[in-house]
């Protein structure tokens, strides 16, 4: 007569264990990447907005002096003023203007802000605005 032998099978084997511990941790480290990429984007979306604030700022000041005001000298110009907005500035502002671009009744006013002069790789926008002589 045979004999049916029964194995009482309860717990995990080491096998299922670490394929469980890969799983915790793979979820783990994309999740702590996800959440420093989200806080990065937000201090730099917070930076660019003020920087674009800022530039915007500037550019219709050199709007309301005119088309023929000192400002709009042609060539390159580095400001000496500091631009700030709370705890926010701009390390490092230039414009260039441009005479007859895009046609000869207009000058072009290209202007360069950076901030976070001192990391690595600084962060830089740059705006273009048209003015029509009139």
């Amino acid at each position: 007569m045979s004999t049916l032998i029964l194995r009482k099978t309860s717990g995990f084997t080491l096998l299922e264990v670490v394929f469980a511990v890969a799983i915790l941790a793979f979820a783990m480290l994309a999740y702590t990447t996800l959440k420093s990429s989200s806080r990065y984007s937000r201090i730099y979306s917070s930076e660019l907005s003020q920087s674009i604030m800022l530039s915007n700022g500037e550019l219709e000041r050199f709007w309301l002096e005119g088309y023929n005001s000192p400002l709009m000298a042609l060539g390159s110009h580095v400001s000496g003023d500091t631009f700030t907005l709370g705890k926010f500035q701009l390390d490092d502002v230039r414009w260039t203007v441009r005479d007859a671009c895009p046609s000869p009744l207009t000058k072009m006013i290209e202007f360069t802000s950076t901030w976070n002069a001192v990391a690595i790789k600084p962060k830089t926008l740059t705006i273009k605005k048209v003015m029509v002589r009139p």
